[in-house]
């Protein structure tokens, strides 16, 4: 039993060593245990978390937008590139990209061609029996070639004619080209007509405001006198476009003005518009839409499709 006693009592240490949680009892309490002396294990570290998953990447243009391009760099707007790729145009590649119409504004030329390759189609006319219809084709970016005819329903004379328009400088912005138009009478005669202008994208990048100024003569056969013309034209909007255009003439001291307002619609093929023409004459002298200080008004379409 002594034997069995003293065993047990030398295994206690053994057990709370083995037990970190026990409380040892040792034979003197003023010598406490290795087990109690030791500082508590530390706890195995967390491992680090992971860094939150970059977002995917996207397929996005780079830079601030055009529609703001003063924008900090830190506060930019993205729009998505062209299908092919490439950068997406701004200034007066942008319009004519997005404009089929982008080559007129009613009855007078801009200063922009259309991309080289393709066709355009054009028929303009007033609410009446009578229409212009008019193909052009574009050598290159800047120079067009095209045929047009115009007919009034119930008259035998018609109208031929041929135009050519060449751009002689362009930046991103701004453009300056001149034409020259021949329409030749069935019957005889005819009438040519050379022109400048010049056109620019006042708002940016954007050219959602396109504006032009323009100098034409007028040229009539058999006539002495050459009219000299002074207009300004503009097309504001994107999808849709308030567009108008006024010239004026100083004849032997009498004026004569004409010009166009209306709405477009419009988009890379097609552009539709509808407004209402009109021509007045201040002076002594009659022309053939009336005498002194008659106007005449009158709904004119038009529509323009690009191939």
């Amino acid at each position: 039993m002594r034997f069995v006693l003293g065993l047990a009592a030398s295994l206690v240490p053994t057990v709370a060593l083995a037990q970190p949680s026990a409380v040892p009892v040792t034979p003197d309490a003023d010598r406490p245990t290795a087990a109690a002396s030791a500082p508590p294990a530390a706890p195995p570290a967390a491992p680090p978390a992971a860094p939150p998953a970059a977002p995917p990447a996207s397929p996005m243009a780079f830079g601030p937008s055009a529609t703001n391009p003063g924008a900090a760099p830190g506060n930019v707007a993205l729009e998505a590139p062209p299908a092919d790729g490439g950068l997406a145009p701004i200034g007066l590649a942008r319009r004519v990209d997005r404009d089929a119409a982008a080559g007129r504004a009613y009855f007078a030329d801009t200063a922009l061609t259309s991309p080289q390759g393709s066709f355009s189609l054009g028929l303009r006319m007033p609410a009446g029996p009578a229409a212009n219809l008019e193909l052009r084709a574009a050598l290159t970016d800047r120079i067009e070639v095209g045929v047009s005819g115009l007919g009034v329903a119930g008259e035998d004379d018609h109208l031929l004619g041929v135009q050519v328009k060449g751009q002689v400088w362009h930046n991103d912005r701004a453009a300056a080209a001149i034409s020259l138009q021949h329409y030749h009478w069935t019957d005889g005669g005819g009438v040519t007509i050379p022109s400048i202008v010049a056109s620019s994208c006042l708002d940016g990048a954007d050219c959602l405001v396109l504006v032009s100024l323009s100098l034409e003569a007028i040229a009539i056969t058999d006539e002495d006198e050459l009219p000299i013309f002074v207009g300004a034209s503009w097309a504001l909007g994107r999808a849709v476009q308030f567009v108008g255009e006024a010239h004026v003439s100083n004849d032997r001291g009498n004026s004569f003005l004409f010009g166009y307002l209306g709405v477009r619609a419009n988009g890379s093929r097609v552009a539709v518009d509808g407004g209402v023409a009109f021509a007045t004459a201040f002076g002594d002298v009659c022309y053939d839409v009336g005498c002194a200080d008659d106007t005449i008004a009158y709904p004119f379409f038009a529509l323009s499709t690009r191939m």
